[in-house]
């Protein structure tokens, strides 16, 4: 049988933080589309994962098996994608025209609070009006249309 993924994630994270509304900021969600898709998950698989009392969220026995190997499996998931693609650690590539890398995008750049994306943040600057735009020489490209 196939899960629906959403509610696999949006329970695992209501389980991570045992906590509908932190679960729901997370997701950027609200709290009744969390129970809705707990509701949904509830009927794919047939069983009570959650019970709610008040504003209590406490997991049956069900649920909490399943809370803790949808973490592991997260984590595993997060984990290959990381290696897979260098773990976040390669650094932004930004190609950018000479003219406007040096009148708008380091201006700009310079105002930017650094967040943990600007350690390593390389600008390869242009002069060719046709320069070669693949994703091996930039992640993101700034071009002049004609």
């Amino acid at each position: 049988m196939h899960y629906n993924i959403r509610y696999l994630q949006t329970f695992e994270c209501v389980y991570r933080y045992n906590s509908i509304s932190l679960a729901a900021k997370e997701l950027r969600i609200t709290p009744s589309a969390i129970s809705h898709q707990l509701k949904g998950l509830r009927n794919q698989i047939g069983e009570d994962l959650v019970q709610k009392s008040g504003r209590t969220t406490t997991f049956t026995e069900a649920g909490e098996k399943l809370g803790q190997r949808l973490q592991t499996a997260f984590s595993e998931i997060d984990a290959s994608v990381k290696n897979v693609i260098g773990g976040g650690d390669r650094p932004l590539r930004v190609m950018a025209g000479s003219s406007f890398a040096q009148g708008w995008l380091f201006k700009r750049l310079q105002a930017v609070p650094h967040p943990k994306w600007f350690h390593g943040l390389q600008i390869k600057m242009f002069t060719d009006p046709s320069p070669v735009i693949t994703d091996t020489v930039a992640d993101i490209f700034f071009q002049r249309l004609h």
